[in-house]
């Protein structure tokens, strides 16, 4: 039997059983409100006493619920470990890695804090492999001295790039003579969490080079890192390259080129009606228990609604403020990272608009589906916040949407024009 199938398939009960009971308590919630309401109106104070609980027979069920599925969680694992002894390969397939990206990608924090085996732990990987010390020498000898690193969106992973195909990692390897290595992490963190995991990552690999591996001997003039970031992944980026200047950490400084696709660098307008949706929720009596369902995004979702870059974007502990409830924009101002020639390509679902209704739809709000044009450009009203990015180095894509920038076929000639002269 593999252990690490088995402890991911009862991490998965452990999440459904929990998910079950919120579910019973949020229901709960909702009936004893109702029932306190009526209660009170009729003068049956005696049974008005619980606005959270139900009573009686109501409450015998729902407890009942709640422990019937604590007892199923137990009695599934000890069926699935028989199963699993009887056929890993099989049961190993239940764990999917798309789904499991997805999990990190809306509780990820959850999963991290409760030490849930479903937890992703970031990684550089290569060909779905975890790079080794090993493994990253033997690149950098093939590398000619260029590495290109990809790092995927919100709920995705590495396996991801590969579209029906097509990867982008794999075309500009060929097309401009690089190594590609992938990131992989859990999306669910707060983004300036994988951002210091990211830059204490990248100078572990690179402090390897250094000891192990000599440019020179080899005749490398130097080590040349460009980084293409997918959505989010532009954000953990962004991160860890701030860290990385603020501690003076030798990767930064090989640094040549940072390609964003569809980067929310100002936040998604999406994440932002999430949030208005939740504050409705919880100013009616009725629907406030739906408010917990709501608080189940992850850190990671939540900084999307600015676009938070650094711990202290969202740690308001000292103004004691729940960050979900942060009604503005109180981000740093932090600038693209400095010696690193940045560039951006945003889309947009159609042909840009020329009407300027249309266009103001596109740019504040519909851009490729899920960021507005503004932000993926990095423009801002407030100029603190306005990223500039030098004339000739951010793109426009039409007719295409935020999952298209993985393969439509514009995007590649782009990338390629970009790092051809790495």
């Amino acid at each position: 039997m593999c252990p690490f199938v088995f402890e991911e398939i009862k991490a998965s009960l452990s999440l459904t059983a929990k998910a079950v009971i919120s579910m019973t308590t949020v229901v709960e919630r909702i009936h004893a409100r109702i029932n306190y309401q009526v209660y009170s109106r009729l003068g049956l104070n005696k049974l008005a006493k619980k606005k959270e609980q139900t009573q009686g027979v109501s409450r015998f069920v729902y407890n009942s619920i709640r422990a019937l599925s604590k007892h199923s969680e137990v009695a599934l694992g000890m069926v699935l470990r028989s199963l699993i002894e009887q056929s890993p390969e099989a049961m190993g397939a239940l764990i999917n890695p798309n789904t499991k990206s997805v999990l990190n990608g809306i509780c990820g924090d959850y999963l991290h804090q409760t030490k849930n085996a479903l937890a992703i732990s970031m990684q550089l990987r290569k060909d779905g492999q975890e790079m080794t010390q090993q493994a990253w020498i033997s690149l950098l000898k093939k590398s000619q001295g260029k590495i290109l690193l990809l790092v995927h969106g919100l709920c995705m992973n590495d396996q991801q790039w590969h579209v029906e195909g097509y990867d982008h990692g794999e075309y500009l390897a060929e097309t401009i003579g690089c190594e590609v290595v992938y990131l992989q992490y859990n999306s669910g963190l707060h983004i300036s969490e994988n951002g210091q995991i990211l830059a204490s990552l990248l100078e572990k690999f690179f402090c390897w080079q250094q000891e192990h591996f000599d440019t020179n001997r080899l005749g490398i003039s130097s080590l040349q890192l460009s980084i293409l970031a997918h959505s989010m992944g532009g954000l953990v980026t962004r991160s860890a390259c701030y860290y990385a200047q603020q501690q003076s950490l030798n990767w930064i400084k090989h640094v040549e080129k940072f390609i964003c696709l569809g980067t929310p660098h100002h936040g998604s307008v999406w994440e932002r009606v999430g949030h208005k949706v939740h504050q409705l929720l919880n100013t009616n009596s009725y629907s406030r228990p739906l408010g917990v369902l709501a608080n189940m995004r992850s850190a990671g979702i939540t900084d999307l609604r600015y676009g938070n870059l650094i711990e202290q974007d969202w740690n308001l502990e000292e103004n004691h403020q729940d960050e979900f409830f942060v009604e503005c924009d109180k981000r740093q101002p932090i600038p693209l990272p400095q010696g690193v020639n940045c560039y951006q390509l945003a889309a947009v679902k159609g042909n840009y608009p020329r009407s300027k209704i249309n266009k103001w739809m596109t740019d504040e709000f519909l851009g490729d589906g899920l960021v507005s044009l503004k932000s993926a450009l990095g423009q801002h009203k407030n100029k603190q916040y306005q990223l500039e990015y030098p004339e000739g180095n951010f793109k426009i894509i039409s007719n295409c949407t935020h999952m298209d920038l993985l393969s439509n076929p514009n995007v590649s000639a782009v990338l390629a024009s970009w790092l051809a002269d790495q």
